[in-house]
């Protein structure tokens, strides 16, 4: 991503900040660094702050109302609320919306049940806990195993360190396949979430198709990459207008 950053940077004629390259190791898929990551950020007194997921941009959003914020990869920004509208975004906020909210997560649920042989279908959710951007995700799931009779089999985690207790409790409770909501704890993690998932022999489905690229086996979403590419024609607007607060500039949804 880090170079996506700096290929997108050098098209465009900007300048990276000094900490942009280290917010992955910063933060390290804690979100209760992101604060200080994005008061850091801010008093650099940037022209920009190019976002991935909901948390990093839910606290660059408190950190400054000033400051254009570009989204690349956040989900559900309505529900989220980091926007009014996708049309009307308001305040310092636009970029791209990566899907359209819970029913990406029901369609991953009906390919995983899919590719596996018939008879009792339980599927287990992993996800982080420590949000609640989930939660709309959550109820389209529910809703969808209920008319699909799959029994859901929840494995949350609030930390690294916590990825392989989860895999101990799909196992224990017999689960056939695994569907992932990566936020950026678990996406930073991929590689070795599809390494616990393989010790177990768990199929496991993705929402981006970063997660496949790592060892995973399927993917149903956007790619990143690509996203990040799309919201750079954000950053040149906000570049040149120096504000992205015209309601004119809206939030642009990318479907899966």
């Amino acid at each position: 991503m880090r170079l996506i950053g700096l290929a997108v940077a050098l098209a465009l004629g900007v300048t990276l900040a000094p900490l942009a390259g280290a917010a992955p190791q910063a933060v390290d898929g804690q979100p209760q660094r992101l604060p200080q990551l994005m008061a850091d950020l801010v008093r650099l007194n940037v022209d920009v702050l190019v976002v991935g997921l909901n948390p990093v941009a839910i606290a660059a959003r408190q950190a400054t109302s000033t400051i254009p914020i570009v989204m690349a990869i956040a989900t559900d920004p309505i529900n989220a609320g980091l926007v009014k509208s996708l049309a009307r975004p308001g305040g310092n906020i636009t970029g791209l919306s990566a899907d359209t909210g819970p029913e990406l997560a029901g369609k991953t649920l009906e390919f995983l049940k899919e590719i596996l042989p018939k008879g009792p279908t339980r599927l287990a959710v992993l996800w982080n806990s420590s949000t609640t951007n989930y939660d709309p995700h959550w109820r389209a799931l529910e809703e969808d195993a209920r008319k699909s009779s799959v029994t859901l089999v929840r494995a949350p985690v609030q930390r690294p360190d916590e990825l392989e207790h989860a895999f101990e409790i799909m196992q224990r409770e017999q689960a056939r396949g695994v569907l992932i909501l990566a936020d950026q704890l678990i996406f930073v993690q991929r590689h070795r979430v599809n390494a616990l998932a393989r010790n177990r022999r768990l199929p496991t489905i993705w929402t981006s198709r970063e997660g496949v690229a790592a060892g995973g086996l399927l993917s149903y979403g956007p790619s990143v990459p690509d996203l990040y590419r799309r919201a750079a024609a954000y950053v040149d607007i906000s570049k040149h207008a120096g504000r992205v607060n015209d309601e004119s500039i809206l939030v642009d949804e990318i479907a899966a």
